[in-house]
């Protein structure tokens, strides 16, 4: 019995299971569920042919759709299993979660407004009205914001969900923050054309969605933001991206031209690699601190 309760030790602790083993069981499934030849993805190619690149709106929407509900699920099953709810990982469907969903994607549209109006004021930007017109510019619009919601739910599921409440648990939550916003920032490494610059700035946006969970106890404004900064910057207003070569996406829908010094512009990497990205994203800790001053973190 002692021998039993000392092997035990290792897989429970006072919380439930440990963080270790929460963590290694949402990769091993993860991995399981997306990139093996049972995964869900296996099932996906059988009815749909992805472009080369991955990155057509078609791609993205039934790409992040299906990464989506794969998450959701797994979410779901993880937290099941341990009896814990969804307010356990920030996730809970109660009022105000959608209040903060917009303000998360007003902010997302005022950052990626604000590097586009200094690329503007600089002459590195102009706009020619339209880039999709009549029946087109509805349908793409509607795909992109179904594509980006999916972007947005997906990425905080994987980086800012389960994980991080369970390795919150058992490092603290800044410690986990930091690593699962620099495996956020490797995950982008896959892409051709990256700069240490670009994915330190994706590090940094993640602590700061990081730091919204951390102040909200929910998942939603930083799923807004996340699906407001992309949708504003690859498919409104056309920024580059390195998934597209360092071109902006086909179908976006603003018939804009940026080119200019990398260092405001963002280059091919598109504008969430500008040097203004790091003093932005202080001024939002700053704000965010001053209108949500209460950590609520974990609310289970």
């Amino acid at each position: 019995m002692t021998q039993y309760i000392g092997f035990r030790r290792w897989f429970v602790g006072p919380g439930g299971v440990r963080a270790l083993w929460r963590f290694g069981a949402f990769l091993a499934l993860w991995y399981w569920l997306i990139d093996t030849p049972y995964g869900v993805f296996a099932l996906v190619v059988k009815v749909y042919n992805f472009s080369d690149t991955g990155f057509t709106p078609s791609d993205l929407l039934v790409g992040e759709a299906a990464s989506a509900v794969t998450l959701l699920a797994l979410s779901a099953l993880l937290v099941r299993l341990e009896k814990h709810r969804w307010s356990w990982f920030g996730l809970a469907f109660e009022p105000g979660a959608l209040k903060l969903f917009g303000w998360g994607c007003v902010w997302g549209f005022g950052i990626i407004t604000l590097l586009m109006l200094a690329s503007w004021s600089g002459g590195y930007a102009s706009f020619q009205g339209w880039a999709e017109h009549g029946a087109d510019f509805w349908k793409y619009l509607l795909i992109w914001i179904v594509a980006m919601l999916g972007v947005g739910l997906t990425e905080e599921l994987q980086f800012r969900g389960y994980v991080q409440a369970a390795l919150t648990r058992g490092m603290g939550f800044w410690p986990a923050a930091l690593f699962l916003s620099l495996l956020f920032g490797a995950e982008h490494l896959q892409k051709p054309m990256e700069t240490p610059l670009d994915i330190g700035n994706i590090v940094l946006l993640g602590l700061f969605m990081a730091y919204s969970v951390r102040q909200t106890g929910s998942l939603w404004f930083a799923i807004g933001f996340h699906a407001g900064f992309d949708f504003f910057a690859l498919s409104f207003y056309g920024s580059p991206n390195t998934g597209a070569n360092g071109l902006p996406l086909d179908h976006h829908l603003l018939d804009t031209h940026i080119a200019g010094p990398a260092w405001l512009t963002g280059g091919p990497q598109g504008l969430e690699a500008s040097w203004l990205v790091p003093v932005l994203t202080l001024a939002m800790f700053l704000l965010f601190r001053r209108l949500h001053p209460v950590a609520r973190y974990p609310r289970d």
